[in-house]
């Protein structure tokens, strides 16, 4: 039996409901637990006890698993290739989604020009920074943030200049890569932390999206994967605006409740609204399943 696309009473619009519901009932969840069951000092839950603590790890990783399940049951998903059209809110987004890459490239070229001058060679100086991965991560944010300026520019005009670009489209991917792997280095408990692990797993959700996005953009094997395109993005958007959003509101009016290394990232809000636009974009614009047309190459 094919499992794949085979619920017929799930489609696109129905998982976007199922995950806006899941979405409305995790940052209700947050909002509570952050000002009223967590101490921002260390991140742990003051009172284990509490019924909503059990509850948030079982919407938490149900939600994520279930989506992603029902993303690949789903039917009416098309066959992964679009018709190239003008999208303004794509367009926009990526455009908005560059620039905390490029400001964080710069930001970690800064450290590293500044480690350099303070030290005797390039290897201290690397290790003084904590490893290679301080010296990668901003040429591939720096990568990332080209590709998703061109990316805006080929959407906004409605020339796919994008989709020539392949190699460039992996670049975000390798960003969120460095990016997720470096929490790591943090001393914490990432279970116990409940921020911390949320910003992990929106981290490495974007991380998958992005390559399915890059897939999906270049027409290579997307016919393969576009439930795994729809599944990895409704997760990363629930999972990115569900620890953004408290983060956010904390920043403006409650620095004192944020998290110990939780501090609101503007990359990832602004993550959320390109991985929305992209869903969105896709699924307007996708080419039926019934159609006999094969993805570009």
């Amino acid at each position: 039996m094919k499992w794949k696309g085979s619920l017929k009473s799930i489609n696109i619009k129905t998982l976007a409901l199922i995950t806006g519901v899941l979405f409305v009932l995790m940052l209700a969840l947050r909002f509570y637990q952050l000002t009223a069951l967590t101490d921002p000092a260390t991140g742990f839950f003051t009172d284990h006890a509490n019924v909503t603590v059990i509850l948030f790890y079982v919407l938490a990783v149900g939600s994520a698993v279930g989506i992603v399940l029902l993303a690949y049951l789903a039917s009416g998903m098309g066959v992964g290739k679009t018709e190239d059209a003008r999208s303004l809110p794509l367009g926009i987004t990526s455009a908005l989604f560059a620039a905390p890459l490029a400001m964080e490239s710069v930001s970690g070229f800064r450290a590293l020009f500044a480690n350099l001058s303070s030290y005797y060679g390039f290897k201290d100086a690397v290790s003084a920074m904590g490893g290679y991965i301080s010296v990668v991560a901003p040429a591939f944010a720096l990568l990332a943030s080209v590709a998703m300026l061109l990316n805006g520019v080929s959407f906004l005009t409605g020339k796919p200049i994008i989709r020539k670009l392949k190699l460039l489209l992996l670049c975000p991917t390798l960003w969120a890569f460095f990016k997720t792997i470096a929490y790591f280095k943090i001393t914490a408990s990432y279970v116990k932390v409940s921020q911390l692990m949320m910003t992990i797993f929106a981290d490495a959700f974007l991380m998958l999206f992005l390559f399915e996005y890059a897939r999906f953009i270049s027409g290579i094997g997307i016919k393969d994967s576009v439930h795994a395109f729809y599944g990895t993005g409704f997760v990363a958007a629930f999972l990115l605006l569900a620890t953004e959003l408290p983060n956010l509101y904390f920043t403006l009016f409650a620095r004192e409740k944020l998290i110990v290394n939780c501090d609101f990232g503007l990359y990832n809000l602004l993550a959320a609204l390109f991985v929305l636009a992209a869903l969105l974009y896709a699924a307007k614009h996708a080419v039926p399943e019934t159609a006999d047309e094969e993805p570009a190459e």
